[in-house]
């Protein structure tokens, strides 16, 4: 009786464990397990005002969602409101045809370094569970481009020591097809000036 109880107890506590969705080293940092920790979506293109010369008309907006249990620190620059907020990130070129560096060591330099170190320089938290719209000139990101954006996560103050700083990278494969066709549209554009 007391080994049907006990083994009955184990089976409970690993089914439970595994209807929740979470292993061990996940409970109690991601929000929705399903989910990557940090991540970028497409939002939607638009009418872009230009920040720097150079810059097209048409805009790109990404969300970035914060799907930790702790808050996270971006970057930003100010700029035109109607381009809501602009997050400081480099433009990196696309190595043989690869979308996805396969390793940290084959990724190459910036392009530019877009929004680093220009205007204003400011800071912004993405609370836990919430998320962040911002923009970009649509160009920035092209079937030979693509963007890193870096953040730190905000753990509990330690006595020493900084925190780890991170980054999110977006490529063109991750846009949809219309998104695409309009980068393509624009990038050819600006060249033929």
């Amino acid at each position: 009786m007391k080994k049907t109880s006990a083994s009955s107890f184990i089976l409970i506590c690993l089914v439970s464990g595994v209807l929740s969705g979470q292993s061990p080293d996940r409970a109690g940092f991601l929000i929705d397990a399903d989910r990557p920790f940090v991540d970028i979506v497409f939002d939607r293109t638009g009418p872009w005002i230009p920040v720097f010369d150079g810059e097209s008309s048409h805009g790109l907006w990404l969300t970035l969602r914060n799907n930790c249990a702790y808050p996270i620190m971006v970057d930003t620059i100010t700029g035109p409101k109607q381009n809501g907020v602009l997050l400081v990130h480099e433009i990196r070129e696309v190595i043989g045809g690869f979308p996805h560096p396969p390793s940290d060591s084959r990724v190459p330099p910036p392009l530019s370094n877009t929004y680093r170190g220009r205007d204003i320089r400011n800071s912004m938290q993405v609370l836990p569970g919430r998320t962040l719209q911002f923009g970009m000139p649509i160009e920035h990101i092209t079937r030979s481009t693509w963007v890193r954006i870096e953040f730190d996560i905000l753990f509990p103050k330690r006595p020493s020591g900084r925190q780890p700083r991170m980054y999110l990278d977006y490529y063109w494969i991750d846009l949809p097809k219309e998104a695409q066709a309009l980068s393509e549209q624009v990038t050819s554009a600006l060249k033929a000036k």
